[in-house]
């Protein structure tokens, strides 16, 4: 009987990501295109048939004959921030891996009337690679990856599809889409994902300024907008979506085709460009109105590549082709806002989720 799983967390970016209404759960509908990218997270979960926690796990969970500990490093952060930052993951109602946990184990229980094995004790160990308040998905991926090693190693318990990817939904919007992968439209509040065929091998630059952007106060700003607002959208409209997944469509035929051809790679980051965009995009002018300078240079470049705003902030991302030159980012950040230090990042699109290894 395997008692150990590991895997890693990947992260998401936004192709493209237009919002609509609010709904009476307090989540707003939206349309967009996610894809995983290699940066990511590592997770490990072990599984003890008794109650012994090591002194450097932190509990997070203690009912019903199961107990559940986490141990964290966050190599990324300032020694002064790690306190913070770790009491918010651990945080049984606010870390969206112990809810994943809590949520996974309760569902079992009211479907088996037992927890998995009886109960015993669960160790969880998360290494962060993924800023947070970005727009990656760093917690929503955290949680899902959890949501995975669970099924994984206990088997005898695992939840079906559907009623999993209905748990994922009531853990956080972009949770069922971690839990997915690779390139997918995503409509409803996330949970509405159809696949879309992978696309040809393309570099992702990253750029993560200092300032951090939580959801909750990007979607505080969307709903205050003035209706004047509506006309200032940065994210498509209803024919520029469907011009925008044309293109896509046409990028992953270059792959099926066998051939990397650059040229038409480039002529269909062209037409993303041309149809592109985020609704939180213009929103950012409250936090930081320097970020339509950076994004205006960074679109000011020869087209040979496409850019946008990731998910409701503060990362922006750039897919260009291999044989194109990574962006450089740290000399524009250098010479207009020195005070930002970002985080740079170039990694890949993912077509699928990371395996898992059971020891």
């Amino acid at each position: 009987m395997k008692t150990r799983a590991v895997t890693l967390a990947p992260a998401k970016i936004n192709l493209y990501l237009r919002l609509a209404d609010q709904r009476p759960d307090g989540y707003h509908n939206l349309d967009t295109v996610m894809q995983t990218i290699a940066l990511a997270d590592w997770i490990a979960l072990e599984y003890r048939p008794d109650g012994d926690i090591p002194a450097t796990y932190r509990l997070i969970l203690e009912e019903d004959g199961c107990r559940a500990a986490m141990s964290l490093a966050l190599p990324d952060l300032h020694p002064d921030q790690v306190p913070a930052a770790a009491a918010a993951i651990c945080d049984p109602r606010r870390g969206t891996v112990p809810r994943a946990l809590s949520v996974w184990l309760r569902t079992v229980r009211q479907q088996s009337g037992r927890p998995p094995r009886g109960g015993g004790t669960f160790l969880i160990t998360l290494e962060k690679r993924i800023p947070s308040e970005a727009g990656l998905g760093g917690a929503s991926t955290d949680a899902a990856a959890l949501l995975r090693l669970l099924q994984a190693l206990f088997p005898e318990a695992a939840l079906d599809d559907p009623d999993l990817l209905s748990l994922a939904a009531t853990i956080g919007a972009d949770v069922p889409f971690c839990l997915t992968g690779g390139l997918a439209r995503c409509c409803g509040i996330g949970d509405l994902i159809q696949s879309l065929p992978p696309l040809p091998t393309l570099s992702v630059d990253l750029t993560k300024p200092r300032l951090g952007i939580s959801t909750a106060r990007a979607f505080s700003h969307y709903r205050a907008a003035p209706p004047s607002w509506e006309e200032e959208r940065s994210g498509p409209n209803a024919d520029d979506r469907e011009a925008f997944l044309r293109a896509l469509a046409d990028l992953s035929h270059i792959r099926y085709r066998g051939t990397e051809q650059t040229a038409e790679q480039t002529a269909c980051l062209s037409r993303l460009r041309a149809t592109g965009g985020n609704d939180f995009e213009n929103l950012l002018a409250i936090d930081a109105p320097w970020m339509a300078d950076w994004l205006a240079w960074l679109r000011s470049l020869p087209s040979v590549s496409y850019t946008g705003l990731s998910g409701s902030g503060s990362t922006v991302f750039t897919l260009r082709p291999d044989t194109e030159p990574a962006l450089d980012a740290a000399a524009w950040f250098h010479e207009h806002r020195p005070d930002e230090q970002p985080q740079l990042f170039t990694t890949r699109l993912l077509d699928r989720l990371p395996a898992i290894r059971l020891d």
